[in-house]
C-alpha cells in the first residue's frame, strides 16, 4: 500500500527506516477513558491489535509531553482498535498525563 497524504504510521511504506529485524516498533497511545476499580485506575487506550499491540508487551505511562516514563501500565484486555489496562495513578495524575508508550516484548 502507498503511503497516503497525510503520512499514516500504520503504513511501512510512509516509515521505510523501520528495523527489518522482525522486532515490532515501539507505539505511542493515549489514554481515552478512565474508571476507579478497587485501588487501581483502569483505562482504556486508543490502540489495540489492529496496530500489532500484543497481550506479551508491556506499557508506561509518560510523561506530560515528555518521553519521561511515570508509572508502569499492565495491559489486561486487547481489542480490535482499544484495550484496557490498569495503573497505579490517581485520576488527576492520568488526566495530566494522557500519553502512553507501549513497547514490544524483548
Amino acid at each position: 500500500m502507498p503511503c497516503p497524504d497525510p503520512p499514516d504510521r500504520r503504513v511501512r511504506a510512509c516509515f521505510p527506516h523501520r528495523p527489518t529485524d522482525g522486532r515490532p516498533e515501539p507505539l505511542h497511545a493515549r489514554v481515552i477513558k478512565d474508571e476507579v476499580q478497587n485501588h487501581d485506575l483502569i483505562v482504556t487506550l486508543s490502540i489495540g491489535s489492529d496496530a500489532g499491540l500484543g497481550k506479551d508487551w508491556h506499557g508506561y505511562v509518560l510523561t506530560g509531553e515528555t518521553e519521561e516514563p511515570l508509572a508502569d501500565l499492565f495491559l489486561l484486555r486487547i481489542a480490535k482498535r482499544v484495550s484496557i489496562a490498569r495503573v497505579h495513578l490517581t485520576v488527576d495524575q492520568i488526566h495530566d498525563n494522557t500519553r502512553v508508550l507501549l513497547t514490544p516484548p524483548n
